[in-house]
């Protein structure tokens, strides 16, 4: 049993996936982190379904100039086909935090189809925005940039309550707020890692659509993922390391292994779990801990 080199070839596989060559730091906590900040700002190739704002149709229904590139992206992202080349050029750099979509989970794209390197498309001006799930993709509208601080614009919140009222969630019990942050006041916070807890939208008060950041800048919502994780192994390993004879008949039994298990960590689309590499069983799944003479099986 070896989970820490189990995590190592995972950060490895996964940035070689992003195509960032790995070499392990003396912090495995901390070589995660980088992971997991850029796979939060990476858009991956999931079919969506996707709506366009009225403000945005508008604009189209009237040919408007980036028309054609607009529809395209609702292609791409419709289909499942990258459009990761139109976001930032720092998106493979974990240095460089996203703010926009840590709070608000809205992703910009630049409108240009023609490279500027092998990767990433030319640069524009106008920029798509759009609010980004898994499974959904709201486009909101085109703005322009500079001013940088158009991405810390709550128009981009106006818009998306003006379309969609299952994405603010409402403050109950707020009537007002001591000071209603301009967008170059909240672009300044973002800048020195300050989030804006409620926000005023359309007369409504409303919760950040994402967790916002801690403050070292990164996600606040990756930080809390790696905490979970962290306390979730250090609890399963803790116990097969402590009681492993026991743990190891308990699985045997349980499994119909025939021999010991050999546990390691599986990195899935359901979460981390331990598994046993003889038979390729799931042993352990996310959040759960082991438990004597309890089914834990996935």
């Amino acid at each position: 049993m070896d989970f820490k080199k189990d995590i190592l070839n995972y950060i490895k596989g996964e940035l070689e996936y992003f195509n960032i060559t790995y070499s392990p730091s003396s912090d495995i906590t901390n070589d995660l982190l980088k992971l997991f900040t850029i796979q939060r700002k990476y858009i991956y190739q999931f079919k969506r379904k996707i709506e366009i704002s009225k403000e945005l149709q508008l604009k189209i229904d009237n040919n408007y100039k980036h028309k054609d590139e607009i529809l395209r992206l609702k292609d791409f992202l419709q289909n499942g086909i990258d459009v990761n080349p139109h976001q930032s050029k720092n998106l493979f750099n974990y240095h460089v935090h996203d703010d926009l979509a840590y709070n608000w989970k809205i992703y910009h794209f630049h409108l240009a189809f023609d490279k500027e390197d092998e990767y990433f498309t030319k640069r524009t001006k106008e920029v798509l925005f759009a609010y980004i799930t898994k499974d959904r993709a709201l486009f909101l509208d085109v703005l322009k940039h500079p001013p940088h601080n158009i991405f810390a614009n709550k128009a981009l919140l106006e818009i998306i309550d003006n379309n969609w009222n299952d994405i603010l969630l409402e403050v109950n019990g707020v009537v007002g707020l001591s000071h209603s942050l301009s967008t170059e006041e909240r672009f300044k916070l973002r800048k020195h890692n300050i989030n804006e807890g409620v926000i005023e939208v359309n007369g409504k008060f409303i919760f950040s659509p994402g967790l916002g950041h801690v403050s070292s800048g990164h996600s606040a919502e990756e930080v809390m993922k790696l905490q979970r994780l962290n306390k979730w192994l250090k609890a399963n390993e803790e116990a097969i390391i402590q009681k492993k004879d026991i743990i190891d008949a308990m699985f045997m039994k349980l499994h119909n292994l025939m021999k010991k298990p050999k546990y390691i960590i599986l990195f899935t689309k359901q979460g981390s779990q331990i598994w046993d590499d003889n038979t390729r069983t799931c042993l352990v799944k996310y959040n759960e801990t082991i438990q004597m003479n309890k089914s834990v099986n996935c």
